[in-house]
C-alpha cells in the first residue's frame, strides 16, 4: 500500500588533434526508433504563487527527510518559474527513488511540488565472478543496503577471492538530513595478493606480491543549493610486500603513509525525458606522510559536461588532469577512469585527458532504460620507465539505468587505443567506494 507523505518549510527559508568519425555514427544513432513521451509533467496554466512544501506518494521504507533534503532547494521559488524536470533529477539523484510523476498543485492558497515516486529495491546479495584472458579467475559475495534505516545510508560488506589474491571491504556512509548538516562515511579494506603496474598494451613493468591494509574517513558539507561541496578525506595505506616476491623491479621496503585530502566539488543535473544530464568538476590536493618512505604530494582536476541536444540524444564531454610530486609505485596516479583505452593498471606520473561523445536513448521499461555511447579519447601522459606517451582512440559502450535496483548503472564498454593497437573491454556496475 502506498504511502503519502507531506512535507513544508517556512516561507522565509529558502590537446593534439585526433579523428572524428564517432561523429557520423552518432547522426545514425540519432535515427535508431522514434522518440516516445519519456518526462511527463504538469502542463496544465495555473496562477503563479510561491512553492511552500511538498507531497509525495509512494514511500515505504524511506524517510520523509529523504524527499526533504532532495526538494528544500526548490522551496521558495517561484511555480512559475520552478524548472520540473531538474525536481525529477533531484529525486533520481538521491539512488533510491524512481520518480513516476512530478507537478504543481495548489495548496491552501499556494503551491506545492506533488510527486509520485517508486522506491528501488535496496537490500542486495551481490554475487561477483570474474576472468580475464590471462588466465585469472575470482569469484565473491557482497552484501549491500543503499537505504540504510530509511534515511539514504549506505552499507557495503564483502569479499572476492581468486588466482590473484583477494580482498575484503567494510564502508559505511551516512547523508546528512539536510543539506545544511555534513556527509560522512568510513572504509576499511584488506587486500592480498599479486600487485602490477603495466603499460599501455598491459604488459607487467612491475609485479609483486604484498598485503594492503587500508583505511578511510571522509566528511563532507554541501552549500549554495547544494551544488558545491567541499570535502576532507583522511587515509590510513600500508603496503607490506610478502615472499616470494616475483616480476620486475618489486618494492624493496614496507612503506606506510598516512594521507590528508581537501576537495571542492560542484554539480548540477537535470533530466530531459529520458536520459540525465550533468555538469560537474573537482579538484583536490592529497598529502601523503610517508613512514618509512617519501612523503607524497598529488593534484588531480576532473570535469564533466553533458547536454542534451534532442530529448534522449546528448552530447559528452569530460577531462581529467593530474600530477604527483615524488611519485613511487605506490601513488601513480590511474586516468583509465576518464580514457579507458588505457588499462587501469597503467600508472602515471603526470596525465591530461579528454574524451568527447554521445549517448542515444534506445528504450525504456519498468525496470530501466536502455543506451548506447560512442566517443573519442585522447590522453598525453608521463609513466616511470616509458617517458611522455601520446595515446587516442575510439570507445563504445551499453548500458542500462536501472530503475528498480539501487544500482546507477550496469554498463558494458569497448576501447581501442590506435597508436598501441591494444583492445581494451570491461564491465562496470557504475559505482565506486
Amino acid at each position: 500500500m502506498k504511502k503519502s507523505s507531506v512535507g513544508g518549510f517556512p516561507k522565509t527559508s529558502v590537446f593534439g588533434k585526433a579523428p572524428l568519425a564517432f561523429i557520423g555514427m552518432g547522426m545514425l544513432l540519432l535515427c535508431m526508433g522514434p522518440l516516445q513521451n519519456g518526462f511527463a509533467q504538469n502542463e496544465e496554466p495555473h496562477a503563479a504563487g510561491v512553492i511552500v512544501g511538498f507531497e509525495v506518494v509512494g514511500l515505504k521504507r524511506t524517510k520523509n527527510s529523504v524527499v526533504q533534503k532532495a526538494l528544500e532547494k526548490f522551496i521558495g521559488q517561484k511555480s512559475d518559474e520552478i524548472d520540473l524536470p531538474a525536481v525529477h533529477a533531484a529525486l533520481m539523484e538521491t539512488g533510491i527513488l524512481d520518480p513516476e510523476n512530478v507537478e504543481i498543485r495548489d495548496g491552501g492558497g499556494d503551491k506545492i511540488l506533488f510527486v509520485e515516486v517508486v522506491e528501488k529495491w535496496t537490500i542486495l546479495p551481490l554475487p561477483m565472478f570474474m576472468a580475464d584472458t590471462n588466465g585469472y579467475i575470482s569469484g565473491g559475495l557482497f552484501v549491500m543496503d543503499m537505504n540504510v534505516f530509511g534515511i539514504n545510508d549506505k552499507f557495503s560488506l564483502g569479499g572476492i577471492y581468486g588466482t590473484g589474491g583477494g580482498m575484503a571491504m567494510l564502508f559505511y556512509a551516512h547523508s546528512g538530513r539536510k543539506t545544511t548538516l555534513p556527509d560522512w562515511s568510513i572504509a576499511a579494506v584488506y587486500t592480498f595478493g599479486e600487485n602490477k603496474i603495466t603499460d599501455q598494451k598491459s604488459n607487467i613493468l612491475c609485479r609483486w606480491n604484498a598485503h594492503v591494509i587500508r583505511g578511510a574517513a571522509s566528511l563532507g558539507y554541501s552549500f549554495l543549493g547544494d551544488r558545491f561541496k567541499t570535502s576532507l578525506d583522511f587515509g590510513f595505506n600500508d603496503n607490506i610486500p610478502a615472499g616470494p616476491e616475483s616480476g620486475f623491479l618489486p618494492p624493496e621496503k614496507p612503506v606506510m603513509r598516512i594521507s590528508l585530502s581537501p576537495g571542492l566539488d560542484y554539480y548540477q543535473s537535470s533530466f530531459d525525458g529520458f536520459l540525465m544530464e550533468s555538469q560537474s568538476f573537482s579538484l583536490s590536493y592529497t598529502t601523503a606522510l610517508g613512514i618509512g618512505g617519501d612523503t607524497v604530494q598529488s593534484i588531480e582536476f576532473k570535469g564533466l559536461f553533458e547536454k542534451s541536444m534532442l530529448p534522449g540524444f546528448k552530447l559528452i564531454f569530460s577531462f581529467a588532469a593530474g600530477h604527483t610530486f615524488h611519485a613511487d609505485r605506490f601513488t601513480l596516479l590511474h586516468p583509465s577512469f576518464v580514457v579507458p583505452i588505457l588499462p587501469a593498471s597503467y600508472g602515471a606520473k603526470t596525465f591530461f585527458a579528454a574524451q568527447d561523445g554521445i549517448e542515444k536513448y534506445l528504450f525504456r521499461w519498468k525496470y530501466g532504460t536502455l543506451s548506447v555511447k560512442a566517443n573519442y579519447q585522447i590522453v598525453e601522459s608521463e609513466s616511470p620507465g616509458l617517458g611522455w606517451n601520446f595515446d587516442h582512440g575510439p570507445g563504445a559502450a551499453i548500458s542500462f539505468f536501472l530503475s528498480r535496483i539501487a544500482l546507477p548503472a550496469v554498463s558494458i564498454t569497448f576501447n581501442y587505443n590506435i597508436p598501441k593497437q591494444h583492445f581494451v573491454s570491461g564491465f562496470s556496475m557504475g559505482m565506486s567506494f
